[in-house]
Parts: C-alpha cells; sequence; structure tokens
C-alpha cells in the first residue's frame, strides 16, 4: 500500500483498482471506522479513513509466554542505561521498578503499579518484564497516553526484538528502534548478588551479571517527531480485502 500524501489518497502499489480518498481527523490521527468496530458508519462510495490507532486484541486469544526469560528482578547494566539515558534523556521516571532495582530516584513500584498513574507530560524509561502479556500492556498503555500530552511526553523502552510476537506486529510502527545488542551480548542485564560464587563479574553497582542474552534485545524510542507507519493490523485489513479483525489476529499471532 502507499499514501499519496499530496493528493491524500492511499493505493495498492500493484494495481489501479482499489484507490481511496483519506481524510485526516482533527486530532491529526486517522480512523477507518469499518476495522475499528463493527457499528461504525464506512465513509460513502470508496472514501475510507485510515487509522493508525492500535487494534486492541484480546490476550486470550494470543500465544504468550507465561513465564519470564529471568525473573522480574533484572536491571538493565548501569552503564548501558546511562548511554542511552545521555542519548535520549534524561530520563525522569522509571515504570516497573522496586526499592532495590532502580535507575531513578523517581520510580513506579509494583505496590504503586504504574498502570494506574497516567504517562504523560514526562519522560519515562521502562524495562518491563519479558513477557508477551506483560510488553503489550506495556505499548498498549504507551501508545493510548501518549496521544494526552504528545508534545510533553517521551517513552523509552528495553525490549526483546521477538518480531513474530502479537505486540510486535501491532506497536512497533509507533516506535523508532534506536539501539539494538545482538544475540549473544555480555553483560546487559544484572540480578542481584546472592549466593553467587565470590568470583562472578558484578556491576558497578553491586549486582551480577546475566550471561550472553539469548536474544536481540532493542531500545525504542517515541516522542512528538516520532513518524508512525501504518501497522500490520491495517495492512493485512487492507490488503486482504477489508478482513475481520478475528482473521487479523490469527495472522497476527500465526505469522
Amino acid at each position: 500500500m502507499h499514501i499519496n500524501t499530496v493528493n491524500n489518497t492511499l493505493f495498492h502499489t500493484q494495481s489501479d483498482m482499489h484507490v481511496y480518498n483519506v481524510s485526516v481527523s482533527p486530532d491529526l490521527l486517522l480512523v477507518l471506522p469499518c476495522l475499528i468496530s463493527k457499528t461504525s458508519t464506512p465513509a460513502s462510495g470508496t472514501d475510507h479513513l485510515i487509522s493508525k490507532q492500535p487494534i486492541k486484541i484480546k490476550m486470550s486469544a494470543m500465544s504468550v509466554k507465561t513465564k519470564p526469560y529471568y525473573d522480574d528482578d533484572i536491571k538493565l547494566n548501569p552503564k548501558i542505561f546511562e548511554e542511552i539515558n545521555g542519548k535520549y534523556g534524561p530520563f525522569e521516571k522509571e515504570l516497573f521498578a522496586s526499592d532495590t532495582n532502580h535507575h531513578l530516584d523517581d520510580y513506579f513500584t509494583a505496590s504503586s503499579d504504574s498502570y494506574t498513574s497516567e504517562w504523560t507530560k514526562s519522560r519515562f524509561y521502562g524495562n518491563p518484564v519479558f513477557t508477551n502479556e506483560y510488553i503489550y500492556k506495556t505499548l498498549q498503555k504507551a501508545v493510548a497516553d501518549f496521544q494526552i500530552a504528545p508534545h510533553t511526553t517521551k517513552f523509552v523502552f528495553v525490549l526483546p526484538k521477538w518480531e513474530t510476537s502479537p505486540w510486535y506486529k501491532t506497536f512497533m510502527d509507533y516506535f523508532q528502534i534506536v539501539e539494538e545488542y545482538p544475540e549473544g551480548t555480555p553483560r546487559v542485564f544484572t540480578v542481584p548478588h546472592l549466593n553467587h560464587n565470590p568470583d562472578t563479574e558484578t556491576s558497578v553497582d553491586g549486582r551480577a551479571f546475566l550471561g550472553p542474552i539469548r536474544w536481540p534485545v532493542i531500545v525504542i524510542f517515541k516522542d512528538v517527531y516520532t513518524i508512525t507507519g501504518i501497522n500490520s493490523a491495517m495492512r493485512a485489513h487492507l490488503r486482504f480485502g477489508h478482513i475481520s479483525l478475528d482473521k487479523i489476529r490469527a495472522l497476527q499471532i500465526t505469522g
């Protein structure tokens, strides 16, 4: 699919048979009623409103990892954190932290539950637990809350590069990958130094380094200048003749 931003039209690059007029909503987002809701009224004729809003997928329909790669007390190497904080910060609030695991002085813990707060008007850093369900929930909230105050809100998240996961297919078009650490990179994450061998290599804050990472790890960024693409769900809907949400979910899960 291709968007002609001069004439405000959307068409298939291999055919001139499917051309749609594009209308921009007042909030500068684009909405496609026939995809978002069965009760929505589509535009007349061939007019369509193209959506950049992510499609909400029921987590029960997703194939998720039920256990994180490590426990939830992993922490990014402080040296790596300082590097990304210098490039994309300075960060003001840290999500998914604890009293013994945090980089910033202003942070959310499990008891304060960041999901019940509005993620706006600040520069947020987060390293969520590496499960599909947890990451999906995180990015869904970030994208939604970002619309409230886009000019004063920034996000940086550290995530696994799981390109076949539903959250990756649904939300990654809303973010920019700014750093990537290849599979096998050492000294990326740490855990508490409890009963480790005294000779265990430790980070500057006294935590033990985990082994080399088992998959690529990415750092993603979003601010008001981040270019948003048409996500895979939208492309599938248009490419396959306005298929239903159920079929789109199946495509996302099976790849």
